[in-house]
């Protein structure tokens, strides 16, 4: 057995919480070093739920703001030589599309002059809502088709069995399609 020392200056319960949580940083910390792929992917996990959480603060525009400004050259009547030379000389303003990375739009923009880190972090937050929505939806499902095959002894309980059996047999990828 192994003897546990006993600090004077720190109440008793107190003791325990530490003693709690020193168990618990240890065998997390054996998590991390034994299943490494396991940690690589905790890690993944809790930096888009962190990510998805703090979406407005992370976030440097609105995901749907359009980047534009007024075009200089715009030509009110433009000629079908002024388009040959340029394509936006018809219009008033100009989005700010294809940028490339750079300060202010740190992945660039899309097509539509909209910020892609923007629309990444709050995407984020879409991606884990709807893979949350999905997981509560099948455990529902799951459990209550489980209950009443456990409620329902005999004939249905033997039916709800085969169908669930067929369901497993078949390739995700079939019943996808």
């Amino acid at each position: 057995m192994s003897e546990q020392t006993i600090d004077a200056s720190v109440p008793f319960g107190m003791q325990a919480e530490r003693s709690k949580f020193a168990t618990l940083a240890r065998s997390f910390g054996r998590f991390l070093r034994r299943k490494k792929l396991g940690a690589i992917g905790l890690a993944i996990v809790v930096m888009v739920s962190v990510t998805a959480v703090f979406a407005p603060v992370l976030s440097r525009y609105d995901p749907n703001l359009v980047f534009d400004e007024p075009n200089p050259g715009y030509k009110v009547n433009p000629s079908m030589q002024d388009f040959a030379r340029d394509l936006d000389i018809g219009s008033p303003i100009v989005v700010q599309q294809f940028l490339n990375p750079g300060f202010d739009h740190w992945f660039g923009t899309d097509k539509f002059g909209r910020d892609n880190y923007s629309r990444v972090v709050y995407g984020a937050r879409l991606s884990l809502q709807v893979g949350l929505g999905a997981s509560i939806i099948a455990v529902g499902l799951g459990l209550s088709i489980g209950l009443l095959s456990a409620f329902y002894l005999g004939m249905v309980d033997l039916v709800i069995q085969r169908f669930i059996d067929a369901l497993q047999a078949f390739p995700a990828i079939v019943l996808l399609l």
